[in-house]
């Protein structure tokens, strides 16, 4: 009887250790996979424009093609701050009008987004740039929202 009851103690044991175990790989596994997504979008997107914030929300099982999408990211945020001088008063120049380059660089943005490359990356997008949204689409529908 006592060694029977140490066969399903070994058992219990083995089934509780490999369980941890498991949920210790898939932890490590979503954990690189954040990583990885924020470190690629962050290094690769207006890389050189101080400020820009990149927010991305990555899917879990975007690796495996049985469970997974055929996107690794559920979302893309990309903010993009004020590029004009911030200064106002004696100190500043009118040499650029800040308006006008914020109207440019917002019809810049549209021009230069494509939908087609951002299917590839994303479900959905959004870039901001100051506070105003540029670009809010759902790649998962076949029309876009750009404002």
């Amino acid at each position: 009887m006592i060694k029977k009851q140490q066969g399903t103690y070994r058992i219990r044991k083995t089934i509780f250790l490999l369980s941890v175990l498991i949920a210790l790989v898939i932890g490590i596994f979503w954990g690189i996979r954040k990583f990885t997504a924020e470190y690629y979008f962050k290094n690769t997107i207006l890389n050189n424009v101080k400020g820009v914030s990149i927010v991305v929300e990555s899917k879990l099982f975007a690796d495996f093609p049985i469970i997974g999408s055929d996107v690794p990211y559920n979302s893309v945020t990309i903010k993009i701050p004020d590029l004009a001088s911030k200064k106002v008063g004696e100190d500043s120049n009118n040499v650029i009008n800040n308006d006008l380059l914020s109207s440019g660089i917002k019809n810049w943005i549209k021009t230069m987004y494509q939908r087609d490359e951002a299917k590839k990356f994303t479900d959905k997008l959004v870039v901001k740039y100051r506070d105003d949204t540029i670009i809010d689409d759902d790649l998962t529908k076949n029309e876009s929202k750009e404002k």
